[in-house]
């Protein structure tokens, strides 16, 4: 194994939040949604600890969407032909992605809508 930087690390990082956001559409969407509802929960009124229950469900989206991208890009190596096996991987790193999106989603809703109510009375 080569003795690498962190500076090394960090760019390689980089690199892949790049291709990410260049080469996937959810993934930019994603990266455009976030700041969006981090504002309305400022707007609103929210504290710490939603801001960081918030945060914590961006990185968890975000995180579940690379992963499906690079499981995707492997699948798509190993085996270029169809095959049976390719496809229902491809289909269970994208339900990883469907259930973190499921799981802010019941996290936003259980954020927003007392702060929705108590902003509105």
């Amino acid at each position: 194994m080569k003795n690498r930087t962190i500076f090394y690390s960090i760019q390689a990082a980089i690199r892949g939040l790049v291709y990410a956001f260049t080469h996937e559409k959810n993934f930019r969407r994603e990266v455009c949604i976030a700041p969006i509802v981090c504002v309305l929960l400022f707007i609103l009124g929210g504290g710490w600890y939603e801001f960081g229950v918030l945060w914590i469900w961006i990185v968890i989206v975000l995180f579940a969407e690379v992963v499906n991208t690079a499981i995707e890009r492997v699948v798509d190596i190993l085996k270029p032909h169809k095959h049976p096996y390719a496809r229902v991987i491809k289909d269970l790193s994208a339900a990883f992605v469907f259930l973190s999106c499921v799981g802010a989603g019941i996290a936003g809703v259980l954020i927003f809508v007392p702060l929705i109510v108590q902003f509105i009375m």
